[in-house]
């Protein structure tokens, strides 16, 4: 199947149809520090978050995982921006962040944006390419994320069972 999704995302590689994008806001978000180590210990488990694929000169493809791979992270400061503008931003930045793409032969194919916002919220912002997670999939990394962000707030390891072998 990954296979299949690298041809046809190679065969149109302007299309966004594979590219995936998760736009939530938090409001209870107490260390964006802790938040962003959530995320990376997340990447770092998972082999399929460390993914890169490599096709060219090659009779078939090859998909190739990194030991270690620094998840791609920004942080921006929302606050002055004035509550009427924050909507069509986001919009041009979600756009951009599509238009943007990923280059399939490097690893990792997601990165995540936190927008700090007025009165303490944030907007937070995955994007990933579908041939590293599907819907269900993804779930369960935001799930492992979470729980690994309260472990971390309280100061104790998140004792998340061994990953399923890619």
């Amino acid at each position: 199947m990954q296979e299949g999704l690298l041809f046809h995302a190679l065969l149109a590689p302007d299309s966004a149809v594979y590219f995936e994008q998760v736009s939530c806001r938090l409001s209870a978000l107490e260390d964006t520090a802790a938040f962003r180590r959530a995320w990376q210990m997340a990447t770092d488990r998972h082999v399929a978050l460390r993914t890169g694929f490599y096709w060219k000169n090659r009779k078939r493809p090859l998909q190739i995982v990194r030991r270690q791979c620094d998840l791609t992270w920004s942080e921006k400061d929302w606050r002055g921006i004035e509550p009427d503008q924050i909507e069509p931003r986001l919009s041009e930045l979600l756009e951009d962040d599509r238009r943007r793409g990923f280059d399939l032969s490097q690893a990792p194919l997601m990165r995540c944006t936190l927008l700090r916002l007025r009165g303490g919220e944030y907007q937070f912002i995955w994007s990933h390419h579908h041939l590293i997670l599907d819907g269900w999939s993804a779930s369960l990394v935001v799930r492992e994320v979470f729980t690994t962000y309260e472990a971390l707030l309280a100061g104790r390891d998140p004792h998340l069972p061994l990953p399923r072998p890619f």
